[in-house]
């Protein structure tokens, strides 16, 4: 039933040679999803990902999945051409090991979300490395990809069963390297026939074991995951905090993961909300004293996320331990030097330290 809704090249033979085109004509399989409604889509997708997978339209979209392009399946490698897609993607962690590790490169759009409990985001010029076990929950947002896919088996679980992914930045010269040999290969196989195509595969898959054993040799750092984690949600609330529906269902939304694995990861911040509270703070008190000192409190307050001017001036006082208006006139750039007494009280509290170190995230 599934087999009907795939527009194979003109053959319709699921990437057989063409009658017409002879044994050694290389014919790629095509695959179109476009005009699908959404639950043959959905459908399509997990016959061909596996039930290990769950497909699903991402939120606030119209209901939408589109997975279209070539595939190309060679005895050493397998690969897949300018792949569209628009969805949320989950994959569980699987308990066997890998059986196979693969090379996405992102030409366009953006892939968010977590990989392994790490938070991740990807976008034009980078490359995902990632063994086909390790669990994730993606957004692929108008994401076209150039996938290549090696078979672990084959390079032996004891040399790569215990990698789980790697990211490969834009720039960097070894991305660029892997980024143009991909390119190479896929302008290769457009003309080629079987032989010189599994020739191409051959080459291409000899510059990415090289690349993966040296990345099992540099090992994993698991504390420059962590910060990666961070720096991705973090910077998320940086750009919403102005939204004053922002809390943890935004997160939730954004990376989809659990609410508790978003409690868990906040609780050395104090907590998801007193973390966003606690920035807030420092960026009105940042623009009350710096940046904006003729603009009201009250439209300073709103542009932070409060809902009302009461409610911001009750939490910068308890926080700072003096009131909103007394903080610009004391320590304002057009400030009378403050009293020895008011210096003495405030030298250990927080408005002082936030005035004489400003953080870099502010």
């Amino acid at each position: 039933m599934i087999q009907r809704h795939l527009n194979y090249s003109e053959t319709g033979d699921r990437g057989e040679h063409a009658e017409d085109g002879g044994a050694d004509q290389l014919i790629p399989m095509r695959l179109d999803t476009r005009s699908l409604p959404l639950n043959q889509g959905l459908e399509m997708a997990r016959h061909l990902m596996g039930d290990e997978y769950s497909v699903a339209p991402l939120p606030g979209d119209p209901p939408k999945l589109s997975v279209s392009g070539d595939l190309w399946v060679l005895p050493s490698l397998s690969a897949a051409h300018d792949f569209d897609m628009n969805c949320r993607l989950w994959r569980r962690r699987s308990p066997r090991p890998s059986a196979s590790i693969r090379y996405r490169v992102v030409k366009e759009g953006s892939l968010h979300g977590i990989i392994d409990n790490v938070g991740v985001a990807l976008n034009p010029g980078d490359i995902l490395v990632a063994a086909n076990n390790v669990p994730w929950a993606i957004d692929l947002e108008d994401f076209t990809g150039r996938f290549i896919s090696m078979s672990t088996a084959s390079l032996g679980y004891d040399r790569m069963g215990g990698f789980g992914y790697e990211i490969l930045r834009r720039g960097d010269p070894q991305t660029t390297m892997i980024e143009t040999a991909i390119e190479a290969f896929f302008d290769g196989l457009q003309t080629a026939d079987t032989a010189i195509g599994e020739t191409l595969a051959l080459m291409l898959r000899g510059t990415l074991e090289r690349h993966l054993d040296e990345l099992n040799e540099a090992g994993e750092d698991g504390a420059d995951r962590s910060r990666d984690w961070q720096a991705a949600m973090l910077s998320f609330i940086e750009e919403n905090l102005g939204d004053p529906d922002l809390r943890v269902d935004s997160l939730m939304e954004a990376f989809p993961t659990s609410r508790a694995v978003i409690y868990r990861e906040f609780e050395a911040l104090g907590g998801v909300s007193n973390y966003i509270r606690k920035r807030r703070l420092e960026r009105a008190l940042s623009a009350l004293v710096f940046d904006q000192p003729d603009t009201p409190v009250g439209d300073i307050a709103e542009a932070v996320g409060f809902r009302s001017k009461s409610q911001f001036a009750a939490a910068f006082k308890k926080h700072f331990g003096v009131s909103a208006s007394y903080a610009r006139t004391a320590y304002g750039s057009g400030a009378k030097n403050y009293s020895a007494t008011d210096s003495a009280s405030l030298e250990g509290g927080v408005l002082m330290r936030e005035l004489m170190y400003r953080s870099g995230h502010i």
